[in-house]
């Protein structure tokens, strides 16, 4: 605690291996909410350019930038099947819980990289990989 009180006074911040199992216990609590599916979707739709292109089936890239495990951008990917979902993010045990979940819900549309875009050129093998995508997401990112 007196890191966070420290950190909290005189700025800086505290590395996401400090957290401990706050994120899982926090990804299984979005993943038994039926409310939170439908938040995510609601939220999606404000992407007023994009969204309707997904609803009639238009193949889209979507990145999410810190997709932690995963579980929003599955939702994307179940709802919208023709689209294409790219999730990153730094750490490998959440991608796992990601594929895993992707897998558990046979989704062929989804795909996990780790990956620190504040350092990376590009996401990988440009040929497996779209460098450019009509909707990048960023939820939950960025924390004090």
């Amino acid at each position: 605690v007196d890191r966070y009180v420290d950190v909290f006074k005189n700025g800086g911040g505290v590395p996401h291996k400090h957290f401990g199992k706050f994120y899982e216990t926090l990804s299984e609590a979005h993943v038994l909410s039926k409310a939170y599916r439908t938040s995510r979707l609601k939220w999606l739709e404000r992407a007023d350019t994009i969204y309707p292109k997904m609803k009639v089936g238009e193949k889209i890239n979507v990145l999410e930038i810190g997709c932690g495990c995963g579980h929003m951008l599955n939702i994307f990917a179940k709802e919208f099947p023709r689209c294409r979902f790219f999730g990153v993010d730094l750490l490998e045990s959440s991608l796992e819980r990601a594929r895993d979940e992707a897998r558990a819900l046979k989704l062929n549309n989804v795909t996990y990289i780790c990956a620190d875009l504040a350092t990376a050129e590009h996401l990988g093998d440009k040929d497996k990989y779209p460098q450019q995508f009509d909707l990048v997401l960023a939820n939950d990112v960025m924390h004090d």
